[in-house]
């Protein structure tokens, strides 16, 4: 769907980036990277600040400002006017408990199958760890509007078909929120298979000058090479393959990633959310450079410190914190429990 619409409560316009510019006398704006802003009207301004990743950081409605604070990828607690609320979440990442700092539960809530709720919603992170708009009724998902009640978008998946099941492309999760979930269309598809191991896939686009087979391949071989082995997950050693895979039209996670001959613009190479730049010219193709962003392509967070580029304690032999380093437990386990990718059962 491009173009303005209803749902016989709201008038939605949108704009040709299929994004949503305004609704009930507000306007909405968005950054570079199709993440909301800003929302303006009815005498009421509210901001909203992200990590590279595309958490939501901050947000501040007429200058109340709201802190939320992550362990990894999981949101663990908010601060606002210098309380801070403590948030438990269920495996979907819904946050279906908040308690004060002596650990009394303030309020609980229950979510249906698609996200509505039996309690009153809040203008706050709701079902599946994605702010809920009170006004608008509609989960903010980045990349598209999502209303709990009807289990559907309002507007089409932009990496478009390629089955029976995802044809639908205004369906939630492939009609399976038990065993879906739909983070932002990004990251990684984390499959527990029947005999107990564990399969990620990266499914990722390569673009740009030097995206050439040869490279493209050597990116694959490497990744699965450093990424692939055995994991103590949950207390058990757990054999893990990680493969980077064509990106495909449909349902699901999905990456683009420009290989250039230089440094990007910001001066090195990156990831920010399902996108990234890489520079590989030279000897980055064998630097460790590749693994490190992969592991960012799985959700995972750097561990060393920004200003002087040293790893942080604990995590001196880790890729994410040392470029020769390799994957540690630590890092799987966020991985795997990183909200921003797709988990299904085989």
């Amino acid at each position: 769907m491009f173009g303005n619409t209803n749902n016989s409560h709201v008038e939605m316009s949108y704009n040709l980036a299929n994004q949503m510019t305004a609704a009930l006398g507000k306007s909405y704006s968005y950054d570079g990277h199709n993440r909301r802003v800003k929302v303006a009207g009815d005498g009421d301004t509210r901001y909203y600040l992200y990590s590279q990743s595309g958490q939501l950081l901050l947000s501040e409605d007429n200058g109340v400002q709201t802190n939320y604070i992550y362990l990894g990828s999981k949101l663990i607690a908010e601060d606002r006017q210098a309380t801070t609320t403590f948030i438990h979440s269920d495996m979907l990442g819904s946050p279906v408990a908040r308690t004060n700092s002596t650990g009394r539960v303030e309020s609980r809530r229950h979510y249906q199958p698609f996200g509505d709720t039996y309690e009153a919603p809040n203008d706050d992170i709701g079902y599946t760890g994605h702010k809920y708009d009170n006004d608008l009724g509609l989960s903010y998902m980045q990349a598209r509007y999502y209303d709990p009640v009807i289990g559907r978008f309002y507007s089409n998946d932009p990496v478009g078909f390629r089955d029976v099941l995802s044809f639908n492309r205004y369906a939630y999760a492939n009609n399976n929120p038990y065993k879906y979930v739909d983070p932002d269309g990004q990251d990684a598809m984390i499959t527990h298979m029947k005999n107990g191991s564990i399969q990620i896939d990266i499914p990722t686009k390569f673009t740009g000058p030097l995206a050439t087979k040869q490279n493209i391949q050597a990116i694959k071989t490497q990744v699965s090479k450093k990424w692939s082995g055995t994991y103590k997950v949950n207390g058990k050693n757990t054999n893990v393959t990680v493969n980077v895979t064509d990106a495909k039209s449909g349902i699901g996670p999905k990456n683009e990633v420009t290989l250039l001959d230089k440094d990007p613009a910001s001066g090195r190479s990156y990831v920010q959310g399902n996108k990234g730049e890489w520079n590989a010219s030279g000897d980055n193709m064998t630097s460790g450079m590749v693994e490190h962003e992969a592991g960012h392509l799985m959700g995972a967070d750097d561990q060393y410190y920004e200003g002087t580029g040293m790893a942080l304690p604990g995590h001196e032999n880790d890729i994410m914190g040392n470029l020769q380093g390799t994957p540690q437990d630590s890092t799987m386990k966020e991985i795997l429990d990183s909200d921003r990718n797709w988990t299904k059962k085989e």
